[in-house]
């Protein structure tokens, strides 16, 4: 066992560094906003039984709960909390989702719009439609095989110890549960 001695000095922890009841909180808040903006529609219907639909609508505002939950979190930990050092590759791996979602939403704006100069608008929007939705998902399973890559790093000691490690940490196993879910979805539409 190792002392340390009076020239060396003792790894100092930052409140951002911890994970604490405000953090907790904040990952609770991405929740909460996800579930309000996929449930809101559906607040008299009583979930009595769980069928297909009701677990597609859980498991879509699960991963938006993930999505919503990083950039608060990070967010908090720049303007609340004092960081100021740079993100490691889980923590970026956790804003993905969210950077994808507004792409996403983006592109759905503007090729409503584009396909409208068009004489068959709804041919011409579909197609867009599928094209947008092929990128996106390449983009996400593209962000997981990162994430993948992250993980096993970190697994094997090849990455340098990141800033908190249960951001990184989060974030990194965040990007890969979305891009499996993201690829369970096209196989399930695709069959």
């Amino acid at each position: 066992m190792t002392e340390i001695s009076p020239s060396m000095p003792a790894h100092r922890t930052e409140p951002w560094q911890r994970f604490t009841v405000l953090d907790a909180l904040l990952l609770q808040v991405g929740f909460a906003l996800a579930f309000s903006l996929v449930l809101s529609p559906y607040r008299r219907l009583a979930f009595t039984s769980l069928d297909e639909g009701t677990f597609v609508l859980l498991l879509t505002t699960f991963c938006l709960g993930c999505a919503f939950s990083g950039p608060i979190v990070l967010g908090s930990h720049w303007l609340f909390r004092g960081r100021r050092v740079g993100m490691s590759a889980g923590e970026w791996l956790w804003l993905s989702p969210a950077g994808i979602l507004v792409i996403g939403t983006l592109g759905i704006w503007a090729l409503h719009w584009v396909a409208q100069i068009y004489p068959d608008s709804e041919r011409v929007r579909a197609v867009f439609y599928a094209l947008l939705g092929f990128l996106l998902f390449l983009l996400e399973v593209g962000c997981m095989m990162n994430a993948l890559l992250v993980v096993m790093a970190r697994s094997f000691g090849d990455l340098d110890h990141p800033p908190c490690w249960w951001t990184d940490r989060f974030g990194a196993v965040t990007c890969l549960v979305l891009g499996v879910f993201a690829l369970l979805a096209v196989f399930a539409v695709m069959s």
